[in-house]
């Protein structure tokens, strides 16, 4: 994941949760001290019910990825990989996903690259360029390797499992 960890993850998570903007039903002032961090989130976000009643959401995110242990010198910063922005949209109620990337490529082979994957059930496409073309219909390996990815946290705190 990159310099973007999990604690910005569930922050841009807990961001992407949230409705109207409007001040939820349940105060956050009920958090208490022994609660584990995934239930002072829910309690934060509205509730248990309010996710449970969730049908999408969207999550905005930015980084860089670097390439570790390699540098000019020894002990210097390591070598930019590429940079990215990415937008996820999620609608839980008809089990799909659209993800869409832009990154530019700054190792190697320079370049930038912008492209969209849309998965629907078992079902799956992307305009990925591979070796100039677009990748298109997916294959169940891909598929599963985004569905996993993208509902690593977002699915399992807004349905609650």
């Amino acid at each position: 994941m990159g310099k973007l960890g999990i604690g910005a993850g569930a922050l841009v998570f807990a961001l992407g949760c949230g409705s109207d903007g409007s001040k939820p039903e349940t105060d956050i002032e009920h958090i208490e001290a022994g609660q584990t961090p995934l239930e002072k989130l829910v309690i934060g976000l509205g509730g248990q019910k309010d996710l449970d009643a969730l049908t999408g959401l969207r999550i905005v995110g930015a980084g860089q990825r670097n390439i570790v242990h390699e540098s000019p010198k020894p002990g210097d910063a390591p070598i930019a990989a590429n940079s990215f922005a990415r937008k996820v949209s999620i609608d839980l109620s008809e089990d799909a996903f659209r993800v869409d990337t832009s990154r530019t490529i700054e190792f190697l082979f320079p370049g930038s690259q912008t492209y969209t994957d849309v998965v629907r059930g078992n079902l799956g496409a992307s305009t990925e360029p591979f070796f100039g073309m677009p990748l298109g219909a997916l294959g169940s390996d891909k598929t599963a390797s985004i569905r996993r990815q993208e509902t690593l946290l977002a699915r399992s705190y807004c349905s609650g499992s």
